[in-house]
């Protein structure tokens, strides 16, 4: 019979314990990455997450060196793999003292009440995790998909959204800093962010249609158009506008299949005598190619259009211009 030396015991122990603490960060990246929470409020897609329960049972059951290491390395890859860089050192060492300072009060009081905590915390996880899976394979539409923003064109870069990422985090209940923001990144075609300040000076600002008519710009580029729709006419309940009608008549005719209504908003921006000629001229030629002989017409004759996808992206660059502004 053969016993064991003391320095293959002590490799024993490490080889489990490095085990143990691998198994531990990768629960705490997987509850920070797939049990979480999107903030709509919030910039860049912040989020509430479940990660520290893997990360707590980990020091409560295993120690303040495994808690420490399995939460801080395993939330900054976290950050380091979904587009958060700039935050990941900071995480790696607040989430890692966590750890730390939650083993180092356990570890020296462990006792059944103690471990019954860690019981129920793991149990709770695994019901979780069972059930986000479930709802995300019933509901895919509900996962939220993090695309890399497309690269900015020529005089709206990166260093020119981050300057007025930095005057809105100067004074976040500027509006009219908001609005420049969402145009800088709609330019960047980040559809996701501008969404995001979009909204927030939407609600900042309830009697403003500027921020109404960016959103709805946004969803129509994102192709949620019965929305972008349902924007543009709280716009013009707000303020009426030809520029509006226009994009209304555009969006109800060629993706809404609604050329009544379509017709309907083109006439009224028509006849709006705030509107510029070259608005106009753009306002008949729809109203010429529209699926009606006239706007009282829509029942007898609603045959499909092809979609063209520039139309609302022509209309959204213009406005920039006087006459598109609500």
């Amino acid at each position: 019979m053969t016993t064991k030396t003391a320095a293959q015991r002590g490799t024993a122990v490490s080889v489990k314990s490095l085990a143990i603490t691998a198994i531990c960060l990768v629960l705490v990246y997987v509850f920070t990455a797939v049990v979480n929470i999107r903030l709509p409020f919030a910039p860049n897609g912040g989020l509430i997450h479940l990660g520290n329960v893997p990360l707590f049972v980990a020091a409560i059951l295993f120690g303040k060196r495994t808690g420490m290491i399995a939460g801080g390395i395993g939330m900054a890859l976290f950050d380091l793999l979904s587009g958060w860089t700039l935050w990941a050192p900071f995480t790696l060492v607040i989430v890692g003292c966590m750890g730390f300072v939650v083993g180092a009060v356990t570890e020296k009081k462990k006792s059944f009440p103690f471990y019954l905590l860690a019981l129920l915390l793991a149990l709770s996880l695994a019901a979780m995790l069972v059930i986000s899976l479930t709802e995300r394979f019933k509901h895919p539409q509900i996962t939220v998909h993090v695309q890399p923003a497309p690269q900015a064109p020529a005089g709206m870069g990166g260093d020119a959204i981050g300057a007025l990422m930095q005057e809105v985090a100067k004074n976040p209940q500027n509006v009219d800093a908001l609005l420049h923001l969402v145009e800088a990144l709609m330019t960047a075609q980040n559809w996701e962010a501008a969404e995001t300040f979009a909204q927030r000076a939407s609600t900042l600002d309830v009697n403003n249609p500027q921020p109404l008519y960016l959103l709805g710009v946004i969803k129509h580029n994102q192709g949620k158009h019965k929305e972008a729709a349902e924007l543009l006419e709280k716009v013009v309940a707000l303020h009426d506008n030809a520029s509006v009608r226009y994009s209304l008549g555009v969006l109800y005719i060629h993706f809404l299949n609604d050329p009544a209504r379509g017709v309907e908003h083109l006439s009224a921006g028509l006849h709006d005598p705030k509107a510029g000629e070259d608005l106009k001229k753009g306002i008949r030629d729809e109203l010429e190619k529209a699926p009606l002989s006239h706007a009282g017409g829509a029942e007898n004759n609603t045959p499909d259009q092809p979609v063209r996808q520039d139309k609302m992206d022509k209309k959204a660059k213009k406005t920039n211009g006087k006459d598109a502004r609500p």
